[in-house]
């Protein structure tokens, strides 16, 4: 089986009072498309660091996200190649201080998703609050205990 390597990022937005926010987006021109977190491909060669920030600036503007933590590493089995085995690598990163409440942005860069809006927002995220596929992984009060505090 082949190994393709992934990043995934968990954006959070600090809050005083509350639990963090999480930067999800969805997709304007394909409303049945799920919801997602940024991330995406690692270049042959490429440090899974610099492919988080690459991909987050691709696919959200941002730049220069301050890193939190490594929360580990998930893989699946490809839902598009039956040879193919998904190893990504997902981090929790904070966001600016200020940061819209929400926008669209056209996905940059030379990928599959290369001019593809993509529609951000920050959400509060409860317990029975899931993501498809392997990006739900890590998303639990066990992993990610900010998103959870009361």
């Amino acid at each position: 089986m082949k190994r393709k390597f992934k990043v995934g990022a968990f954006i959070l937005q600090p809050q005083r009072e509350r639990p963090d926010m999480l930067l999800l987006f969805t997709h304007p021109d394909h409303p049945q498309a799920p919801i997602q977190i940024p991330g995406g491909s690692v270049e042959e060669g490429e440090d899974f660091e610099i492919a988080l920030h690459r991909e987050v600036l691709e696919e959200t503007g941002l730049a220069n996200l301050k890193i939190k933590r490594k929360l580990g590493i998930s893989e699946v089995p490809s839902v598009v190649n039956s040879n193919e085995i998904l190893v990504r690598h997902c981090y929790v990163l904070e966001s600016p201080k200020k940061v819209r409440s929400e926008w669209i942005h056209t996905v940059q860069g030379e990928g599959l998703d290369q001019g593809i809006r993509f529609q951000f927002s920050w959400q509060e995220i409860s317990t029975d609050f899931t993501l498809t596929g392997d990006l739900g992984h890590f998303l639990s009060p066990e992993h990610i205990p900010e998103l959870y505090k009361t």
